[in-house]
């Protein structure tokens, strides 16, 4: 059961004076607060709102029901994302391995690193231009 002094309000029935000692003090009488409850709740609540997180909640809300109502979707989703990751993963790896195991295979079956075509034929001294050239690195 409640008791009725914490239902009473406190008021000061003195004087106003000029000083702002006093006038702090009779404010502090002034005020009214219920028992259990800040000073200004209502506007902490009203503040929440205005804030947005009453529609987060709601969002988040919408975004459950949604996902448990259209579970496979969900699903196809998600796995379509993860096989398109993969796919590009993928080919962004191939290329410098496929690099390496050419470059390999030429090496260990001494093929020929440049051909040399002409249309006219070659003569000595284009041969002895292309055999002067250095010599390509082998890895």
């Amino acid at each position: 059961m409640t008791d009725l002094n914490d239902f009473t309000e406190t008021t000061n029935l003195t004087p106003a004076t000029d000083s702002a000692a006093d006038s702090a003090a009779n404010s502090a009488n002034d005020s009214y607060t219920a028992p259990g409850r800040t000073p200004h709740a209502h506007k902490a609540k009203r503040n929440r709102r205005r804030n947005g997180s009453f529609h987060k909640r709601m969002l988040w809300k919408d975004i459950r029901v949604t996902m448990a109502k259209s579970k496979g979707r969900f699903a196809s989703i998600v796995s379509l994302m993860t096989l398109g990751s993969f796919a590009l993963v993928g080919l962004f790896v191939t290329g410098p391995d496929m690099q390496i195991t050419g470059t390999d295979f030429f090496n260990q079956n001494n093929l020929a690193d440049i051909t040399v075509i002409s249309d006219y034929g070659l003569t000595k001294a284009d041969e002895n231009i292309i055999r002067s050239a250095p010599k390509w690195p082998r890895r």
